[in-house]
């Protein structure tokens, strides 16, 4: 037996390391958090008559169900989701989408082989609702680093770091999230900017073939230089690295919104409601 193993046994079966004030010592020097701040454990345990064996394993389970659970909710406040968004919230009884297409995007394989996901289409049918929904569901399940903005706040965030000279900064910066949505690409306040397409190049590219994008949107591909300062030519290099490896997902229908105003309407007036049901069953 060397002196090293020796010195390890006397120590193991020294008293004195079971009590409180070193079980957090030796805990916190080990990064241990959720024992550091357990000191009972072992009394508990003790007390619980289990053997050692299933003890250490017992411990080891909560040191990292807590490291899980501690990464999800840091994940979660980095992500920065503008609401409660999931997939089980979500209606698929009032839309034309393929729910089976959903739940295949929920598994976030496409994450894994850095894949992108365009959702476009008319406003109000949920395509935030279901951005939101897929990035918990990549944090939660895969472990995924997750950054929700909006279209216009990423140019803006890249527009003051070209001021800055500090574009290739910014990009390492953001691209430590492993899913980036970008939300409601193509808003007016987007058009017109001539260094927009060349900012919007520089992100997507830095992205390419390494992490995954989710963009939603209400206008088409082909309308996009109308927001990117009309560079085609930038433009078509955008389209071309972002749809090479993209999964697209047309909304259709009439808008959640507009459908909720209609039924409190209806609500309201009952004989309105009874003629419109008569109406849809003849």
């Amino acid at each position: 037996m060397t002196k090293f193993t020796s010195d390890i046994t006397t120590i193991a079966l020294d008293p004195c390391n079971f009590e409180p004030a070193v079980w957090t010592d030796c805990a916190t020097k080990l990064r241990l958090k959720y024992l550091a701040n357990h000191p009972e454990l072992p009394k508990e345990l003790k007390e619980a008559g289990l053997p050692a064996d299933q003890a250490v394993l017992h411990i080891l389970r909560l040191e990292c169900f807590y490291r899980e659970t501690h990464k999800i909710e840091m994940n979660m406040g980095m992500a920065k989701f503008p609401s409660q968004a999931s997939i089980e919230s979500f209606d698929f009884s009032c839309s034309e989408l393929d729910k089976s297409e959903i739940l295949s995007l929920a598994k976030c394989d496409w994450i894994a082989s850095h894949e992108n996901v365009l959702f476009y289409g008319q406003p109000g049918l949920g395509k935030t609702h279901l951005a939101i929904a897929l990035g918990k569901k990549a944090i939660v399940d895969k472990g995924y680093s997750v950054k929700f903005i909006s279209a216009n706040d990423l140019m803006a965030e890249l527009e003051q770091a070209r001021q800055q000279k500090a574009v290739d900064d910014y990009l390492r910066l953001i691209n430590r999230a492993d899913l980036i949505i970008v939300d409601e690409f193509g808003y007016p306040l987007m058009e017109n900017h001539p260094s927009y397409a060349a900012l919007f190049y520089a992100f997507i590219s830095s992205r390419y073939e390494k992490k995954s994008t989710i963009i939603t949107t209400n206008r088409s591909v082909t309308d996009w230089p109308r927001y990117l300062g009309n560079d085609k030519d930038c433009c078509g290099a955008i389209l071309d690295r972002f749809l090479h490896h993209s999964i697209r997902v047309c909304f259709k229908g009439q808008s959640y919104r507009q459908r909720h105003m209609r039924q409190e309407r209806l609500s309201a007036n009952p004989d309105k409601a009874t003629f419109a049901k008569k109406m849809t069953t003849e």
